[in-house]
């Protein structure tokens, strides 16, 4: 739900511990559980698994299209989606695939920044509830018929429902209850994009 917090305190002054190079830059932000960190490296379209005490890499595994945000981890399973129109389902242990879904398959695709990606990727972060995952996929809610709302088993992978969220146009251009899909968060009333 993104909600983590630790009650840990810190010493300071803070020292590295270790520094490990992967991929290329930017990397998203770390996530960390189990004693394992994960991350992407979106431009090369990569996930990385290392050792939180040691740095260590466990495992990499190569997407089909940018990873723009962490990835989310869930009973076992890291969760993330992929400009390429994936939502992906990894193995936290080892890295293997455990199921992926194209949520969008008639989606055409696209030449945007030098890379191939559908015209209704997954932006933002997806969002792992009550053996659920949740993700967003489209550009905007106005544009390319909207943004689209998904409701899929953590275990499987089945679609379990689907909402398109589109905005309107006024005279002129402007969008009116226009929506980005930059970040999927969770409250006690509700998903909030």
């Amino acid at each position: 739900e993104r909600s983590g917090v630790t009650p840990m305190q810190l010493s300071t002054p803070l020292k590295i511990a270790w520094q490990k190079k992967l991929g290329e830059k930017p990397l998203s932000s770390a996530v960390a559980a189990e004693g394992k960190i994960v991350l992407a490296s979106p431009d090369t379209h990569q996930v990385f698994c290392v050792d939180a005490q040691a740095g260590e890499q466990r495992w990499k595994y190569i997407a089909g299209g940018r990873i723009d945000t962490p990835p989310s981890i869930h009973r076992g399973r890291v969760f993330f989606g992929g400009r390429d129109g994936l939502l992906y389902a990894l193995d936290f242990d080892s890295g293997d695939l455990a199921w992926q879904l194209d949520l969008n398959p008639d989606a055409p695709r696209i030449h945007a920044f030098g890379q191939l990606e559908s015209t209704q990727p997954l932006h933002g972060s997806v969002l792992v509830r009550d053996g659920f995952v949740y993700a967003l996929s489209g550009r905007s809610s106005f544009l390319d018929g909207g943004l689209r709302l998904y409701k899929v088993r953590a275990a499987d992978g089945k679609i379990v429902a689907s909402r398109v969220l589109a905005g309107e146009l006024q005279d002129g251009g402007k969008a009116v209850n226009a929506m980005l899909p930059d970040l999927l968060t969770a409250g006690e009333r509700g998903f909030y994009i």
